[in-house]
């Protein structure tokens, strides 16, 4: 057998898994007094949507005169609410029934009674208005507007020092209105509205000129990002409010983390107990990697890791992780054999290890690379137009009205999170974890080759 240093990376790695999985699983919290803070939010963080978390619906009507409401103007609307929906609160399963006799849009979405942000008295408050945004010489409803949405080239939200701030940048003709209503109003208070409400009051300190407005936002940071994304996106055709509520229990009674967990060992035992029996230690590294992907999928759902946070447990979504663990073992399959293949051949082991990660290591980019730009081109067809991807396919598929198609775009968002959990365990954490159980049994060279 080959002897083989650094023989300690691959129980280091899986200690490193281990407690990955555990946290990411399990959760953290510390409790002082009767305050528990919650920093992990464990397997209890994930969204089941509205057949396990329970359901509760908002029914909207009209403001303006119900009987000049077309049914275009309906159509238009909801699109308008299901896209604040996604991108606002990361709600990708919710249902709308629109009512062309009454002219009311009555929504329904995934809601355990917990989640503030949820609450339907807040998602309300952003969902039914058109989108209207003015700044006024005044702090109430009846100011002199300064300037209003015709005037905003852009809105965004950005974070410095702990500290989120709402930056409101505006064209040409709003930059020099902009100027001279802060000459006028030095030392006096203005305001911004958006739909009607008023968001922030803001006294005039200086004259701005390069029509750029920076605010502490007054607001959490996800409301503050709400109120952006209403602001960027498609205006809706019809000012709505909400009129009634009610909710549903969820199917599972309380029981859906323990059944989603339940659900997720008995997936990942399968894998393992196929892995191990057929590639004994080398299994054991790609068990181990697999674990580790599941725990950084579920970390990244719970928000640990900001990168799949509107993750919910729908068919289309399971069935993308399932592809994302496929993508996953096979990449690790495919270096095992590639390997032993050499081996077997009566190349040396560590002549096999250089020539087989040189051979596997191309394949399996071209692999990864193929479907990132598969997920990137779903996204940017069936997303929202505010994403990058959107944005850059809306010219050529606005025709097709594909976007706002949320089930295929969170099957194209996590594909392409499946391509960097590939990198990280099937490429980088793998070929470690192989590189250490290099001198192992499974490597013997049968017919020569002895190094």
């Amino acid at each position: 057998m080959t002897k083989v240093k650094g023989k300690w990376v691959m129980p280091v790695l899986l200690v490193v898994i281990l407690v990955l999985s555990y946290f990411s699983l399990y959760g953290f919290r510390t409790q002082y007094a009767d305050i528990v803070t919650t920093h992990i939010a464990g397997i209890r963080g994930v969204s089941g949507g509205q057949t396990l978390d329970g359901s509760v619906g908002i029914t909207f009507f009209p403001t303006e005169k119900a009987e000049a409401v077309t049914a275009k103007e309906l159509d238009k609307a909801a699109e308008v609410m299901k896209a604040r929906l996604y991108l606002n609160y990361n709600i990708s399963d919710a249902e709308f029934y629109i009512d062309y006799t009454e002219k009311t849009i009555t929504v329904s979405y995934g809601w355990d009674g917990i989640d503030s942000l949820r609450s339907p008295s807040n998602v309300a408050v952003r969902l039914g208005g058109k989108g209207e945004f003015s700044i006024k010489a005044g702090t109430t409803s009846s100011s002199t507007i300064i300037v209003d949405a015709s005037h905003l080239k852009k809105a965004e939200l950005f974070s410095a020092g702990g500290t989120t701030y709402v930056s409101y940048q505006f064209n040409a003709e709003g930059t020099k209105l902009f100027e001279q209503a802060t000459m006028r109003y030095v030392n006096s208070t203005i305001s911004i509205w958006i739909d009607g409400n008023c968001e922030t009051n803001v006294k005039v300190s200086d004259v701005i000129s390069d029509g750029v407005l920076t605010l502490q936002s007054a607001e959490t940071k996800e409301l503050s990002e709400a109120i952006v994304n209403t602001l960027m996106m498609d205006k809706s055709p019809i000012s709505m409010s909400a009129s009634t509520y009610f909710y549903d229990e969820p199917a599972l009674q309380g029981n859906a983390q323990l059944f989603t967990l339940i659900a997720l060992g008995v997936f990942f035992v399968l894998i393992a107990v196929a892995l191990i029996v057929k590639f004994k230690i080398v299994g054991v590294a790609a068990a181990a990697c697999v674990l580790g992907y599941i725990s950084f999928f579920v970390a990244s759902a719970t928000g640990i890791f900001p990168l799949l946070d509107s993750f919910m447990v729908t068919p289309a979504n399971i069935l993308a992780f399932a592809v994302t663990v496929a993508l996953l073992v096979y990449t690790m399959i495919y270096t095992i054999n590639v390997v032993k293949t050499k081996i077997d051949a009566g190349t040396g082991v560590r002549t096999a290890f250089i020539e087989g990660n040189s051979i596997t290591i191309k394949n399996v980019i071209i692999l990864n690379l193929f479907v990132l730009i598969i997920g990137f081109v779903l996204y940017g067809m069936f997303g929202f137009s505010p994403s990058f991807a959107a944005k850059i396919f809306t010219p050529f598929t606005f025709f097709l009205n594909l976007s706002g198609n949320i089930a295929v775009a969170e099957f194209a968002k996590i594909l392409m999170f499946g391509v960097l959990g590939n990198v990280i365990f099937g490429i980088i954490i793998y070929r470690l974890m192989l590189i250490s159980v290099r001198g192992s049994k499974y490597f013997t060279v049968s017919e020569g080759g002895n190094e």
